[in-house]
């Protein structure tokens, strides 16, 4: 009876332990809608302009030299069918065809803490092709993606306050991770998403899932 009632309780602390560790690795996303799964909101703007609530468009505009094809406001959609991290759920979509642009999204974060560090990243996978085979980037449009914070939450994507990560390129046809530190420099900071396509072609895509905030 004894020996059962010493296995009982070490098996109680082990588990004790590992949940207490668990719970103490856990870090909560600072996020609203990080993951994408809530409501996809129609804007206006060129169709489709569909955003995950919680998270605004922006873009560079063309000056008055540019080509014709140059910096165009992205389409934004939903993506439930194709390329994402969980095949049950959703990712946000962006794109332009036959045309370039520099923006996608991002989200102001209130109460924090000036002076503190914080750690933002998100998946994103990016296809762009001449071509129509949607699993291949052939003859891509230079495309190069990273990500940003605002330390003093603006919402500019041009601003030169913003700490941007290495800017990534050759990283096609699959979801890779992409992160940005920063230090606070208000109670308020804005998270980025910035691709930017070099060359116009047919196809310009990018997908984003799973955004922390930590």
């Amino acid at each position: 009876m004894r020996k059962r009632l010493a296995i009982f309780v070490n098996t109680l602390l082990l588990l004790c332990i590992t949940l207490s560790f668990g719970q103490e690795n856990t870090v909560a996303n600072l996020l609203e809608n990080g993951d994408f799964e809530g409501e996809f909101i129609e804007l206006e703007g060129a169709d489709p302009r569909m955003v995950a609530a919680s998270w605004t468009p922006w873009h560079v505009p063309a000056d008055d030299t540019s080509p014709s094809f140059a910096n165009h406001s992205p389409n934004y959609d939903e993506e439930r069918d194709r390329i994402r991290l969980d095949e049950a759920g959703k990712a946000q979509k962006y794109f332009t065809l036959f045309a370039t642009h520099q923006g996608g999204i991002y989200q102001e974060v209130d109460s924090l803490t000036s002076g503190s560090t914080y750690r933002f990243s998100v998946y994103a996978y990016v296809w762009s092709s001449s071509f129509e085979d949607t699993e291949f980037s052939e003859d891509p449009g230079d495309v190069v993606l990273r990500v940003g914070i605002d330390p003093n939450g603006g919402t500019d994507g041009a601003s030169d306050d913003i700490i941007w990560s290495t800017a990534a390129t050759f990283f096609y046809d699959a979801y890779r991770q992409y992160a940005v530190i920063a230090t606070a420099e208000s109670s308020s900071i804005t998270v980025f998403v910035e691709s930017t396509v070099g060359e116009p072609r047919a196809n310009n895509y990018i997908y984003l899932d799973d955004a922390v905030l930590e």
